[in-house]
């Protein structure tokens, strides 16, 4: 099922946004595994710590694994969306089954939902948070 919303021409264009997007987040992830080991590396070569060393390297940690997780999640994400350009239902909503539109997806290629499926997606995420808010 193509969609007929979005020309071939155009989601030829959005899968090479996907395909370089992706290239260039394997370099970001590459980069930050390389710093995270260079860096761990060097401090486990100390003999001696000090509290503020081990407190660094413990906020080192979790600001790379922070990183990590969100290239790693980012990569899902347009792996999922290539997957589903493979299976030409790349720009149709997963909900209403209706076409995403181009605009959409020019500006968040992996978008699964078409904005008005996205709006009420997040109206009961944005109410529940502002529950949570108002009883503290």
């Amino acid at each position: 099922m193509r969609n007929p919303g979005i020309s071939n021409a155009d989601l030829q264009i959005l899968e090479r946004i996907l395909r370089e997007r992706r290239g260039a987040l394997e370099v970001q992830l590459e980069d930050v595994l390389g710093r995270t080991e260079e860096e761990c590396g060097l401090a486990l070569n100390e003999d001696v710590f000090d509290t503020k060393e081990e407190a660094m390297l413990a906020e080192l940690s979790e600001t790379y694994l922070a990183d990590v997780t969100r290239l790693r999640k980012e990569l899902a994400e347009i792996d999922a969306a290539l997957d589903r350009y493979a299976a030409a239902t790349y720009g149709i909503c997963t909900d209403c089954g209706q076409s995403i539109g181009l605009d959409r997806l020019l500006s968040e290629a992996t978008a699964v939902r078409c904005p008005p499926c996205q709006a009420a997606y997040q109206q009961p995420l944005s109410a529940s948070s502002m529950e949570r808010m108002s009883v503290r």
